[in-house]
């Protein structure tokens, strides 16, 4: 009997342990990016290649801030794009040759 409560008071200080580890873990991950919340950014503009490494075709979205709409700039042809259209064109993936290869960031006191 006194080989398992030797094992049971091992096993409560380890998961005692482990769990003093899982609240440190947790205090680091909800602090780790604590100071850039202090400088928001925001996606301003997206550079979609639609193509493949030999060939392909360049265009950018981006948002205009003043009239909260997204703009297409395919060479000379400058249309408006639904949010839905301009990530779903970004996101590339097996079933699309188009992907997102840059996207720009403004910080919020330009932004506005």
């Amino acid at each position: 009997m006194t080989i398992i409560n030797s094992y049971n008071s091992k096993v409560k200080n380890h998961v005692e342990y482990l769990n003093k580890r899982i609240e440190h873990l947790e205090s680091q991950i909800s602090n780790a990016f604590a100071e850039f919340k202090e400088h928001p950014y925001h996606l301003h503009s997206i550079l979609v290649h639609d193509g493949n490494a030999e060939l392909g075709h360049y265009y950018a979205f981006v948002y205009d801030r003043n009239q909260s709409v997204w703009w297409r700039f395919n060479d000379h042809n400058v249309t408006m794009a639904s949010e839905e259209e301009v990530f779903t064109e970004s996101i590339g993936g097996t079933d699309s040759p188009k992907t997102a290869y840059s996207l720009i960031y403004i910080n919020d006191k330009i932004a506005k």
